[in-house]
């Protein structure tokens, strides 16, 4: 009893902060018998099941008067057996313990209530259905309309990767002999969009869609199949009305028991396949399937989070909001305004300039593309255009030599797509609360074409990183790990130490520091320190 007052005394809590215009339905097994006592006003109808309430039935009345609703099953007049939302197991005891329940001020926006024992599941209870009418102001939304993804997954099989080879080859050889007469006139983004759409038509072509993902891909046809029989042998109980009404009964829980076994049967295969796939991709050295599943298993399912909470800590669901809340959110992020407090660094040690004759570099090579494409990892995810490096790493030279000419173009005229100034930005939950947007990781997933200019650049800027960082610098270089810091820093503190002489370090952690800080602002106070 007394968890029980401690529930309801949450619930009437909860339902106070809940705004009057907004409809309240409460629903539930609350092992209640409702009777149709008059001392109850207007919380119940004439048209329940029972005639007298037991204590849970008083407990729930007692809440529905106390927040002004009503118990929308006892309204409506229906047969007894269309009133009756669970049967003992022997068939013999019928309550009518589950119910909807919806603030007065909505009440008649309700149109009927009842059972319904056609929705079978293997339940004792039978599902309670609600019609609701209820008007709401909505604004036309354009439905968007989503690209189905191409299975470049299928590349692995040697078999359509020839194929896929041959069939690109064809199409970007004819392109390439079409643009030697009009390499001149053919601008930057015409070119991206035929490579693109090429590529595109091709892959719809010789390797096909990929399907939408199933929430259990062990439920098949043949599940359905047994799932149906057992429907058909509780109705077939629930209807009889002559002496063999027993005999069905007894048909139905041998059903059911078979259909429960079957599925059970059946998920703990699917279970063990995942679990032999998973040790068949480790001795293939696949990590990226094998820590997929074992991460599965790991962590368990976990519910997708739509909404989201604005500054003022207030949820929402609703999906033009939620991105409108997670737009602002990256933009506050990672474009950072200076502050007043500021200082300005003087112009000698903003930056580093180079000669002339030194700032020049020379044009990309073929072969400096080919290697890059070669040296960049598969498996990620691509950007706005969809097409992964494994297209490039599959295509064939043909392919490869037209993203050539296209870097080429772009190196001559120093201007790049519009479209490659575009990243889709994806926010991975951290730690902490799912709906606070500080609590996530954000990533940006960039085309591969432009991933493989921004490599072309890095390579000629690494020629340079030895003469202008010095040996101070450990973050972001290469061959200068983490460890080896720490291993210098304990000897500092060791000599030091020994030699009794001071030592001073300073540890900060800057939140957000590779988007937000300021790095010439940091040299200026290291250096009154």
């Amino acid at each position: 009893d007394e968890n029980k007052d401690l529930f309801y005394s949450a619930l009437d809590d909860l339902f106070q902060k809940i705004p009057n215009y907004d409809v309240k339905i409460l629903l539930g097994d609350a092992n209640a018998q409702v009777g149709k006592e008059d001392i109850w006003g207007t919380a119940i109808g004439k048209e329940s099941l029972h005639s007298v309430s037991n204590d849970n039935g008083s407990r729930l009345l007692s809440f529905s008067n106390s927040a002004n609703m009503c118990v929308t099953g006892t309204i409506f007049h229906h047969k007894n057996i269309h009133k009756l939302p669970w049967v003992s197991p022997d068939g013999q005891t019928r309550n009518q313990i589950d119910h909807i329940l919806i603030d007065q001020r909505h009440r008649r926006t309700v149109m009927d209530v009842r059972s319904m024992r056609g929705a079978e599941c293997g339940s004792d209870h039978f599902l309670v259905l609600m019609k609701l009418r209820q008007r709401l102001a909505t604004t036309k939304r354009n439905k968007h309309k989503v690209e189905d993804k191409i299975n470049f997954e299928k590349l692995k099989t040697l078999n359509l990767v020839d194929t896929f080879q041959i069939e690109l080859n064809n199409r970007f050889a004819q392109l390439d002999n079409e643009d030697d007469n009009l390499e001149e006139q053919e601008d930057i983004e015409t070119k991206w969009n035929t490579y693109k759409t090429t590529v595109k038509e091709v892959a719809k072509k010789v390797i096909g869609t990929q399907g939408r993902n199933t929430k259990k891909p062990w439920f098949d046809e043949h599940c359905m199949e047994e799932v149906e029989k057992r429907k058909k042998a509780k109705l077939k109980w629930l209807n009889c009305q002559t002496i063999d009404k027993e005999i069905y009964r007894q048909q139905y829980i041998v059903a059911s028991r078979e259909v429960t076994r079957f599925l059970r049967k059946k998920k703990r295969d699917a279970i063990n396949n995942s679990l032999q796939k998973a040790e068949n991709d480790r001795t293939k050295n696949n990590a990226r399937e094998f820590y997929r599943t074992t991460r599965f298993f790991k962590q368990g399912f976990k519910p997708r989070t739509c909404g989201i909470k604005d500054n003022e800590g207030n949820v929402t669901n609703e999906r033009a909001r939620v991105l409108e809340i997670w737009k602002q959110y990256f933009e506050d992020l990672l474009n950072c305004e200076p502050t007043d407090e500021i200082r300005e660094t003087p112009a000698d040690e903003q930056n580093v300039t180079l000669d002339d004759e030194e700032n020049t570099t020379d044009e990309p090579t073929f072969g400096e593309v080919q290697k890059i494409i070669k040296n960049m990892k598969g498996g990620k995810s691509p950007g706005e255009d969809g097409i992964p490096i494994e297209v490039l790493k599959s295509g064939g030279e043909a392919v490869q030599k037209f993203v050539y000419k296209l870097i080429l173009k772009i190196w001559k005229m120093e201007t790049i797509p519009s479209e490659w100034n575009e990243a889709v930005v994806i926010p991975l939950h951290k730690k902490g609360d799912k709906l606070q947007c500080t609590n996530y990781r954000g990533i940006s997933l960039l085309n591969t074409t432009y991933k493989i200019l921004s490599k072309l650049i890095l390579n000629r800027l690494n020629l340079r990183e030895v003469e202008l960082i010095g040996d101070h610098q450990a973050g972001f270089v290469k061959e200068r790990s983490t460890i080896d810091q720490i291993y210098v820093f304990k000897e500092i503190v060791s000599k030091c130490w020994e030699f009794q002489k001071e030592v001073h370090a300073l540890f900060i952690d800057f939140k957000k520091a590779y988007d937000s800080i300021k790095r010439d602002q940091i040299w200026n106070y290291m250096k009154d320190f």
